[in-house]
């Protein structure tokens, strides 16, 4: 036998996550950034990996200093709740119980403008934009996911 080799079912206790890259996140953060700019609205933008772990944060001036711990609990959420922070709201508005349990909760958020990063059909990030309105804020994280194809519908969670 082989002492480099793998034990016989060695891999059903290792678990292979797929994740944004840092340079994936620093384009996707400039396309939401420009489309911003392009809008005429002041953000700032989050991006975290498929654990919530932030690769890419930047301010644009004006921008309140608050507004950044915002944009990162829309992409925390995104990613780790696997589903849109304005989804996520809608979910939480209809299970009291959910509300209770997730109210004392860092990172979570329900205001729209961040959606979870989809490549392959697997949630491998998420992008939180806070600044402008909602619905603002949601189409410039749409836009840059759009721009580099890593959008679409995550896949179903039980959360």
């Amino acid at each position: 036998m082989n002492a480099l080799a793998p034990s016989a079912g060695a891999d059903r206790h290792v678990v292979a996550r797929a994740t944004v890259t840092s340079a994936a996140a620093a384009a996707l953060g400039g396309l939401a950034l420009d489309h911003a700019q392009a809008m005429g609205v002041a953000v700032c933008v989050a991006v975290v990996d498929a654990a919530g772990t932030p690769l890419f944060l930047r301010r644009m001036d004006g921008v309140a200093a608050p507004i950044v711990e915002f944009a990162l609990d829309k992409a925390f959420t995104a990613a780790t709740m696997a589903k849109s922070t304005r989804d996520f709201g809608v979910r939480m508005t209809g299970d009291a119980a959910l509300g209770v349990a997730l109210a004392g909760r860092r990172r979570m958020i329900t205001w729209q403008g961040g959606l979870p990063i989809v490549a392959g059909g697997e949630i491998v990030g998420g992008i939180g934009v806070s600044g402008a309105t909602g619905e603002e804020d949601e189409a410039c994280a749409a836009a840059a996911l759009a721009a580099l194809g890593l959008g679409g519908v995550p896949p179903a969670s039980g959360g």
